[in-house]
């Protein structure tokens, strides 16, 4: 049976102080980092599951640890994109408009100088 070790105790514990912090930090002072709030609350659940997993039903919280872990991570890529799309697109995509045409490269003509 797994045993409850320290390190992850305080790891959840950090962890979920700073989640707290971060969620009241983003709803009253930066309401444009609201996608990265997914990912911080499921990597909390997942050091839960990972202390859980030493009281009872090991396997299936195990399990649950891992999912957890992987969401977070997705949730944080996903954030991730959605703040890039928000810093350099900001509405500049327009699906209707015509491509770009390159232009066809001609030769200067000689002005005569020297000549």
């Amino acid at each position: 049976m797994p045993e409850l070790e320290m390190l992850e105790l305080e790891a959840l514990i950090l962890c979920s102080i700073a989640s707290i912090i971060f969620s009241l930090f983003v709803t009253f002072k930066r309401r444009d980092m609201w996608p990265f709030i997914p990912g911080f609350f499921s990597w909390v659940i997942a050091l839960i599951c990972t202390n859980a997993e030493a009281f009872a039903y090991a396997d299936a919280f195990n399990v649950g640890e891992h999912v957890f872990y992987m969401l977070t991570a997705v949730f944080l890529f996903l954030g991730v994109c959605v703040e890039f799309y928000k810093t350099f697109f900001k509405g500049k995509i327009d699906v209707k408009r015509e491509p770009v045409r390159e232009k066809t490269w001609k030769p200067k003509e000689n002005k005569g100088v020297g000549v």
